[in-house]
């Protein structure tokens, strides 16, 4: 395991680690200054318009479908196997698919800004210092760039660029978020600031397409025709993703409201803090583990078996080293960390806590080894047992919460992680990547690279 992770060191996948904290830095840094500036121009009422309009391509996001992530699992195997063609032949496929989706959205977000929702949306144009609907299509348009964005970064990641890439997306980010404090310290209204995001991700767009042309001019090639085999080909592992996002959405939002249903809304921020609390070190785990995505896959093209795993095995092992710590924490000091943290309104039961604890722990083993599946396409395998999982886990919550409270919602979570560990542990070991022996020896290793490093 030592030898494993020394071999990282200057590696693809510490090189995209390090852009994807420099992309989570990024966001933290334009989310905590945005608050106080835009509040101290606009008043906290037109800043709540804001956000409500600005999660509009936020959801839009979501709205490839899985397509995009699709098209870069099967571009990363066909260029790893020479297949150019083929590699190009799925860009076009995605190119096509995802454009038709944004005109789709375009087209609806016209019939409800400017027909159907407009009564609604009128009164709040003063406040807006424009058209509502206006806004509503500007922040629409900004959505679908983000998506066609997306397509794009397929393309740096297949050709290598995954570091390159996610640098590229964190400072299109910086840059718009930066433009629109300057219209708004300015005297811009929310329509100026809307406007401000769709110049600038516009013309970031264009210069990150260029730079991909430079990169990769064969990717250019063929026009706009696509292979209905290539768009086939990527219809079921998107169909997934899609199940997949669907249990994300039941596990976290789902879970929110299951809490405030069940137990009050009093127990949401008790709630709510435990879980950021404790999914630290699950964030700190998907940095590398989503780094280590692309080269995952290419290790599977080429039939770099001894990669895989170790690919894998490095991911369980990150996940230890960053859950434990955290579970010990929250024994020793959770309550009280919360409590500061919170100005003393929020004081979680330490059995509550511990729980959480255990459910992220198991969540930052299985999630990974997850991401490593859907980096090749497999996400089939798990994605829709996933769904179900999670919307069983919502019933188990409501029928644990009446007798036990909180613990009985955080029983539920652990009960569902866990099933979860075992079925994709199952999955991972059947495609012949990683057995219950490999995880044997990976500890022993573990223990005695810790062990010497004990004695020095």
């Amino acid at each position: 395991m030592g030898v494993s992770l020394r071999r990282l060191r200057g590696s693809p996948v510490l090189r995209g680690a390090g852009a994807n904290i420099y992309v989570q830095i990024v966001r933290a840094i334009g989310q905590l200054v945005s608050v106080p500036i835009l509040i101290k121009y606009w008043g906290v009422d037109t800043y709540g318009l804001w956000l409500l309009l600005f999660s509009v391509p936020g959801y839009l996001v979501v709205a490839d479908f899985g397509l995009a992530q699709a098209a870069t699992a099967e571009m990363l195997a066909h260029v790893a196997k020479g297949r150019r063609a083929d590699a190009v032949a799925t860009y076009r496929a995605v190119r096509i698919l995802v454009l038709a989706i944004n005109a789709a959205c375009l087209l609806l977000a016209a019939v409800l800004a400017f027909g159907l929702l407009s009564g609604v949306l009128a009164p709040y144009d003063e406040r807006a210092g424009g058209s509502v609907a206006l806004v509503l299509m500007i922040l629409t348009l900004y959505g679908t760039i983000t998506i066609q964005n997306g397509v794009t970064s397929s393309g740096y990641i297949a050709t290598g660029g995954y570091a390159l890439n996610s640098y590229i997306i964190g400072t299109m980010y910086l840059a718009e978020t930066v433009a629109s404090w300057i219209v708004v310290g300015l005297g811009g209204s929310i329509v100026h600031a809307a406007l401000s995001y769709l110049v600038v991700r516009g013309v970031t767009s264009v210069i990150m397409m260029i730079g991909l042309r430079r990169r990769a001019p064969w990717l250019a090639e063929g026009g706009w025709s696509a292979s209905p085999t290539h768009i086939r080909r990527l219809l079921r592992p998107a169909a997934a993703l899609v199940a997949l996002t669907g249990g994300q959405a039941a596990t976290i939002e789902g879970g929110t409201m299951v809490v405030g249903l069940a137990n009050g809304a009093m127990a949401v921020p008790v709630f709510t803090t435990a879980r950021t609390l404790t999914r630290v070190a699950l964030q700190a785990v998907l940095v590398v583990n989503r780094a280590m995505m692309p080269s995952f896959s290419i290790a599977n093209a080429t039939d770099g078996r001894a990669r895989m795993k170790r690919f894998a095995l490095i991911s369980v092992a990150l996940s230890l080293a960053c859950s434990l710590p955290i579970m010990a924490g929250a024994a020793l000091f959770g309550p009280e960390l919360i409590s500061l943290w919170t100005h003393g309104h929020v004081r979680p039961d330490l059995t509550f806590l511990m729980l959480m604890a255990l459910s992220m722990a198991l969540n930052s083993l299985w999630l990974p080894l997850s991401n490593l599946l859907t980096s090749i396409n497999r996400q089939a395998g798990f994605a829709y047992f996933f769904l179900f999982a999670s919307l069983a886990g919502l019933g188990l919550c409501l029928l644990l919460s009446r007798p036990f409270g909180l613990t009985g919602v955080a029983i539920a979570m652990v009960a569902v992680d866990f099933v979860m560990l075992v079925w994709v542990s199952r999955l991972i070991g059947s495609l012949g990547i990683i057995h219950l022996r490999d995880f044997r020896d990976a500890f022993s290793a573990l223990r005695q690279l810790l062990a010497g490093r004990l004695r020095r």
